[in-house]
């Protein structure tokens, strides 16, 4: 099948579609605002020495047309709805569904259906897409599928549905060159624990250490004293049975607060004080608060985001996790190396999810999908149903 990608990023879409298509994408389409996180993906084809048609379309103009395109992916921004960044506000013109960042959707979209027309344009967004928050988001989509005359579906899925211990919990949105939409099959792939699965996916970026030193984290200095059990496999046992997360998690369960408090006035640890005098006074007045420091997996971890990548704690060495586990995490090749802000690793989609959602457009297209009676149908993968 030929197929393309807009907007591609670090390539877990890309990476997808070859997984599932076999062979290169014909073209690949972006604008300039997003040059530099789509040379990681562009770098690794140079590497492979694998031939590419770039196209910024702010800046080119095609020199050939376009035909024959069955499948596009893409990645547009999904900043104004994410988990971090969501608001209701109707005057809002930086997060929810108002947010800016949300028009690159409608940009791609209008750019894919009307100048490539292919089968299935998927793009994959944040989880608040297909939430109430989202609506309005989908009704300007279902417009522009509408105009083109394509239906359209939007799946929730986690990505450890799909054989990479990761709970990232994301939305798939398909247009279908079809009067109604497809149902697509859903996944629940086996995941090995994450001490097996990194084992098992070595990146060659595996010797490039993020956060080199355990005792820069406080919490967990102060957690490996003596008094509190003392060595790190001793803690990871307790976090393990006790399903504890994170550091701050653990001191507040053994009710720890005070006696981390007075160590960090005592050893002049200004990081560790300043965090939990900021967790102590937002707890007391019931609010929330950002959690810095030190999280521990055994089974799977929570979505990598940029914020948290350099606080994970491996499942059973005495490490923070480096560089090549974060990006095997992401389901990326092992010898994708490319990234030189391991950041926009975060931004990005993990191969293994691209490439199942993927599989039924390559479906669609071979005509193997039952066809609903609904211009639009969204179903959860995760409850495995139609909502």
């Amino acid at each position: 099948m030929k197929y393309a990608s807009i907007i591609p990023l670090a390539g877990g879409m890309t990476l997808g579609a070859m997984k599932t298509l076999g062979g290169y994408p014909e073209y690949i389409f972006s604008w300039s605002d997003f040059k530099n996180n789509d040379k990681q993906l562009l770098n690794y084809f140079d590497k492979k020495n694998i031939k590419y048609n770039y196209h910024v379309i702010d800046k080119d103009i095609l020199k050939e047309k376009i035909y024959g395109i069955d499948i596009v992916t893409g990645v547009p921004p999904c900043g104004g709805l994410s988990m971090f960044n969501s608001s209701n506000n109707k005057s809002c013109n930086s997060r929810g569904p108002n947010a800016k960042q949300n028009d690159w959707m409608y940009k791609a979209a209008n750019y894919v259906l009307e100048v490539i027309k292919p089968k299935v344009y998927i793009f994959e967004n944040a989880p608040n897409l297909y939430s109430k928050i989202g609506e309005p988001v989908i009704e300007k989509l279902n417009k522009i599928a509408e105009e083109f005359g394509y239906s359209t579906s939007i799946v929730k899925t986690s990505t450890h549905l799909h054989g990479i211990p990761q709970k990232r919990s994301r939305s798939f949105f398909y247009f279908w060159d079809s009067l109604y939409a497809p149902f697509v099959k859903y996944y629940n792939k086996k995941t090995n624990d994450l001490a097996t699965y990194l084992n098992e996916n070595v990146n060659d970026n595996s010797d490039i250490i993020l956060y080199d030193n355990l005792e820069q984290d406080p919490t967990l200095k102060f957690l490996k004293e003596d008094v509190y059990w003392g060595d790190i496999s001793k803690l990871r046992y307790n976090m393990k049975n006790g399903n504890i997360k994170s550091g701050i998690d653990y001191i507040e369960k053994y009710k720890f607060e005070e006696d981390y408090l007075k160590w960090c006035k005592k050893t002049n640890n200004k990081k560790g004080l300043k965090f939990i005098e900021r967790v102590m006074r937002k707890r007391k007045d019931g609010k929330s608060y950002w959690n810095d420091s030190f999280i521990y997996y055994h089974t799977y971890t929570n979505a990598i985001i940029a914020k948290t990548l350099y606080r994970i704690l491996h499942p059973v060495e005495d490490r923070f996790l480096n560089k090549g586990e974060i990006i095997s995490l992401m389901g990326h090749p092992k010898d994708y190396t490319e990234l030189k802000n391991i950041n926009m690793i975060t931004q990005n989609v993990p191969v293994n999810t691209a490439a199942d959602w993927i599989n039924e457009a390559r479906k669609f297209v071979k005509g193997e999908l039952l066809i609903s009676t609904q211009k639009f149908l969204k179903q959860n993968n995760i409850k495995q149903k139609v909502e």
